[in-house]
């Protein structure tokens, strides 16, 4: 005999399940950490929107859901442990998107790595954040030692392996290493002689320096420096009167009106790396600048091109994956192979560097006070200037571009007719009066 559970029992477990709210499971998630401080505020905002265009562009309507956080670190590296701990633990996080300084960024990539999170790295160049064990971090952005390929390239094809070089650098542990890179890459593709010489930051006399290159007689000076030691590096060329065949800066920050303005015009046909550039014809390239331009009214920089390329790459993962989670994250983007805006990204593994995006660096060139993409050939917006000529060639060429000053000749001109016609009217005042 079964015994009859009471109606008031019956009547409290219905209202109990009728109150009780079931978790709702939380929509995936993707987190972007930024240093949206006052300093980096032109930069960071220029991401953002470059990241929100990218995800309306691209985002597939029927591609499955996922919501997009921005976070503030305040470039500060307390600030990025605690917001990416906070992230870690959260379960709707499937990845983080993150960008410079590379000291946050860093971190970032250890905490993510520790949680098993996908780390996709916008713009962060120090090269060991992807020189790592950590299979958990990607970088599209290209680590600083990288940023030379694009002139290595040109400097092979055109100038020729076998030609004489001289590499002058700062004598610091950042150009150091720009340096060792650069001559690992000398070592594997170089035939002719390579000779070296520092100076030091800051350094206000480069007459000794340049009577060493005098004697060296290189085809091309590869300067490692600051702007500003750059710029008085080649006035001081140019007041000696020495010239190679040409001069290329191997330093990121030299593309600027800055670089035009200190060095007074004797940067002019220097060569220089850019990671990305407005003008470059990669895919979407043309279609991203106008849209941005739109919105801001001025062009993209290279920061926030890698942040709408980071965003395609993430969609195209997203859309590789039946379920958005960090697993099947990791895996979709371990297998991308995607042309962006900042050209082809794929995640390998090479000298030393672990899911690092081989970038094909920009080489551009300093044409009649512009800078100008010329190589990749195939990408540039105008043809390289090679050689460059001497000093007094320029001057010379400055002039025939600029043509002749008709305004001192017009003024002669005028002021003689004015004359002219004084005369005549004084010639004509008598016969009036005797009219």
């Amino acid at each position: 005999m079964h015994q009859k559970l009471p109606i008031s029992l019956i009547l409290l477990v219905s209202f109990l399940l009728s109150v009780i709210v079931l978790p709702i499971e939380a929509k995936p998630t993707i987190a972007v950490i930024l240093p949206e401080t006052e300093r980096n505020f032109h930069i960071v905002s220029d991401m953002r929107l470059a990241i929100e265009q990218s995800y309306m562009r691209f985002n597939e309507s029927d591609a499955p859901e996922f919501d997009i956080e921005f976070h503030n670190n305040y470039a500060d590296t307390d600030s990025t442990t605690a917001v990416t701990n906070r992230l870690c633990s959260r379960p709707e996080i499937v990845t983080i998107l993150g960008g410079f300084p590379s000291s946050c960024a860093q971190i970032t990539a250890t905490l993510a790595h520790n949680a098993s999170i996908p780390y996709l790295i916008i713009s962060a160049s120090d090269d060991t954040l992807t020189r790592t064990e950590s299979n958990h971090v990607f970088r599209i952005a290209p680590p600083s030692t990288d940023y030379n390929d694009g002139l290595v390239s040109w400097a092979i094809s055109i100038a020729g392996a076998r030609r004489n070089i001289a590499i002058i650098y700062e004598n610091h542990p950042r150009s150091e290493e720009v340096v060792a890179d650069l001559m690992r890459d000398m070592r594997r593709r170089w035939r002719g002689a390579v000779a070296r010489h520092s100076f030091e930051p800051g350094e206000e006399d480069f007459s000794g320096l340049i009577e060493a290159l005098e004697d060296d007689k290189p085809t091309l000076v590869w300067i490692i420096g600051w702007l500003s030691d750059t710029a008085r590096f080649m006035r001081q060329c140019r007041g000696g009167d020495w010239t190679p065949i040409a001069f290329v800066a191997g330093t990121a920050g030299i593309v600027s009106n800055k670089m035009v303005s200190i060095s007074e015009g004797a940067s002019d046909y220097l060569f220089a790396p850019m990671v990305w550039w407005p003008k470059v014809t990669y895919p979407f390239s043309y279609e991203f600048v106008k849209e941005f331009n739109f919105a801001r009214d001025y062009d993209p920089e290279y920061h926030a091109a890698e942040a709408y390329a980071t965003m395609q790459v993430l969609l195209e993962a997203v859309s590789k994956c039946d379920v958005i989670d960090r697993f099947e994250l990791y895996h979709a983007l371990d297998e991308i192979d995607i042309y962006t805006v900042v050209g082809r990204v794929r995640f390998e593994d090479y000298r030393g560097f672990t899911n690092q995006n081989r970038m094909t660096t920009i080489a551009m060139q300093l044409q009649g006070q512009q800078w100008k993409s010329v190589w990749p050939l195939k990408y540039a917006e105008t043809n390289y200037i090679y050689p460059a000529p001497d000093w007094n060639e320029r001057e010379n060429t400055e002039y025939r571009q600029k043509g002749p000053n008709w305004l001192p000749l017009l003024f002669v001109i005028a002021f003689g007719l004015l004359l002219l016609f004084g005369k005549w009217k004084r010639d004509q005042m008598p016969k009036e009066l005797d009219e």
